[in-house]
């Protein structure tokens, strides 16, 4: 058995290339993993593995301007259609850029208010795929998997627009293909499944009835409840570090409580550096009994330059 794994982005190298995944899919099958690592930086992630994985940059891929306008459509569709509290939050959200992508934007959601019903949908997706399907990147796709011969195709992420070249040339070659939704607010809050899949992967039960109710065309028995991946190092006993060996590595003192402060992006808590100096200051005028120190957790996507005042202010913060 050959597989094709496409993981286009940082969130799919965390939950299946640096977790296990990798590793027990080669016992049981070839691997032909497309990947947006750089070359010099491969080597750090493929050393644990062995050699019945092919390592494959994922081809640069853009979008036209006319399909990538009819996938702005088909998200603003959906985002009318059905109208949760959080599709109401993205689709309301200011467009930045020049003139001509304002232009645009506002023309997708005028086009996608008035297209917001089910047929209105598979129109938008229709001319979105057959439009897609047109672009060279999908011939370059169709020669390596007519070539390396896969048996079915996963994506580790279901919006990533990167990987639709991909999906589109194995659907069209009859390889099946199947998708992971990454996380556990996206039916209900982020924009379409960017391809057509044979198969959609879900965390819970109650994912699969949202799929249900976001994507009625989806039979039932192609969704499949599998658990989720980004969880498993919590059961992971070898993940396990002693606190004196733990502390040494993040210098922080043994002796005294540790405070966590995991971030989130910029965009949904622009005021985190606000907080962490808040609870910085309250440790140092001893309001927060036990003296703990503070462990600052940036998210994975912040730089976490927007906390250099509090780092200057407090050279105590972790």
């Amino acid at each position: 058995m050959k597989a094709i794994v496409l993981l286009p982005d940082g969130v799919g190298i965390r939950n299946f290339l640096l977790g296990p995944f990798l590793r027990l899919l080669s016992r049981q099958a070839a691997a032909m993993v497309c990947h947006p690592i750089e070359e010099e930086a491969l080597p750090a992630y493929t050393q644990c593995l062995d050699g019945n994985i092919v390592w494959q940059r994922l081809l640069p891929y853009r979008e036209d301007a006319l399909t990538s306008f009819l996938r702005f459509s088909a998200s603003y569709a959906h985002f009318y259609h059905f109208d949760t509290q959080g599709m109401r939050y993205v689709r309301d959200l200011p467009v930045h850029g020049g003139r001509r992508m304002r232009l645009g934007r506002r023309l997708a959601k005028a086009l996608g208010k008035r297209m917001a019903t089910a047929r209105g949908l598979a129109v938008l997706e229709r001319w979105q795929f057959r439009l897609a399907a047109r672009a060279k990147e999908v011939d370059q796709y169709r020669s390596l998997f007519e070539r390396w011969q896969p048996n079915v195709l996963f994506c580790s992420h279901q919006r990533p627009t990167e990987v639709v070249p991909a999906v589109l040339a194995a659907r069209s070659l009859g390889i099946p293909t199947a998708t992971f939704i990454f996380s556990w607010d996206n039916l209900s809050s982020k924009s379409r499944i960017v391809a057509p899949y044979d198969h959609y992967l879900a965390w819970s039960s109650l994912m699969k009835r949202e799929m249900g109710l976001y994507y009625p065309e989806i039979p039932a028995q192609r969704v499949h409840v599998v658990g989720t991946p980004q969880f498993d190092p919590y059961q992971d006993p070898a993940m396990l570090m002693p606190k004196a060996e733990f502390c040494r590595w993040l210098g922080a003192d043994p002796a005294r409580p540790i405070i966590c402060f995991s971030g989130s992006d910029a965009s949904t808590a622009p005021d985190d550096p606000f907080y962490v100096e808040m609870v910085m200051e309250d440790i140092r005028a001893g309001r927060i009994k036990g003296n703990p120190q503070l462990v600052l957790r940036p998210a994975p996507v912040d730089s976490g330059q927007r906390f250099d005042n509090a780092r200057r202010r407090f050279p105590d913060l972790i």
